[in-house]
């Protein structure tokens, strides 16, 4: 989802939802990733591994691929009232 907002293709608001507010904030008011933004190439996100650490928590990686490069991605989640909400993203 995240990527489809950088990349023009979702609306912002649509991940509200799914973050934390300090993460939110900073996905919709940050720079996005040049890679994502520009080229006419597909994103494509590869096999995505997940580990529990702890109950409620999972943490999450994956790699993206546009125009021939490949960039991570890794994220955490945790469960907060009843869902699953991001608590912190990197996208290199």
């Amino acid at each position: 989802m995240t990527l489809e907002a950088f990349s023009g293709r979702r609306p912002f608001a649509q991940l509200q939802a799914a973050y934390t507010l300090p993460v939110f904030t900073a996905v919709s008011r940050g720079r996005r990733p040049a890679w994502c933004v520009e080229g006419t190439g597909p994103l494509l996100v590869g096999a995505v591994r997940v580990a529990e650490p702890v109950e409620g928590v999972a943490e999450v990686c994956a790699v993206a691929r546009r125009n021939g490069r490949a960039h991570a991605v890794a994220a955490r989640l945790e469960a907060l009232d009843g869902r699953w909400r991001c608590t912190a993203l990197q996208i290199g």
